[in-house]
């Protein structure tokens, strides 16, 4: 128990909204968006559905939802080889990624591994839509073979994205390595 601090937690946590989404991997909360894989899809929903994300004056931003929802999707993905892996997110203030949006390039990335042992990368501030494109689709090294409990997520550490999977010759383990600045 080196440098670790009991605590109680004195207040029980609040939910602040519910969606009806069948997530079958753990989502992500990033820069006020909650993450998460649905159905072969990734979903993105407003963490804080009663703010107005694109300042408009309707909290309702992205896509139209239910009337009476406690939930906001903001956007969500075309339809993925699946399995999928749970969404990883990281900010790249040096990303030479464009995106659907003119004059900006792909800061707040999405990234997630598909059935297909790619990786694809999506843009966090996508505009609204139903079946958004990857911006970038990067095939690994080689052939892969899909693990017992794969596809992983990547690993992000200083702009980089750590993949881990299995090499269908040999049915050995690797890592490659994605510089997302490039990507």
């Amino acid at each position: 128990k080196m440098h670790s601090t009991a605590t109680d937690l004195a207040a029980p946590l609040f939910k602040r909204w519910e969606g009806n989404t069948a997530t079958n991997r753990q989502p992500v909360i990033f820069k006020g968006r909650a993450i998460c894989m649905s159905n072969g899809r990734i979903i993105v929903l407003d963490a804080n559905p009663s703010n107005d994300v694109d300042g408009d004056g309707n909290p309702d931003d992205g896509l139209p939802d239910a009337p009476g929802s406690s939930y906001d999707i903001l956007w969500q993905s075309a339809p993925l080889a699946t399995p999928t892996s749970a969404p990883t997110c990281a900010e790249v203030p040096n990303s030479i990624l464009p995106t659907l949006r003119p004059g900006f390039n792909c800061v707040n990335q999405i990234l997630v591994t598909d059935g297909n042992g790619r990786v694809l990368v999506f843009d966090l501030e996508s505009p609204p839509g139903a079946n958004v494109a990857p911006l970038r689709t990067i095939d690994p090294p080689d052939a892969s073979i899909l693990g017992t409990d794969g596809p992983y997520p990547p690993t992000i550490h200083e702009g980089l994205a750590f993949v881990a999977d299995t090499r269908s010759s040999g049915n050995s383990g690797r890592v490659w390595i994605i510089d997302l600045a490039q990507s």
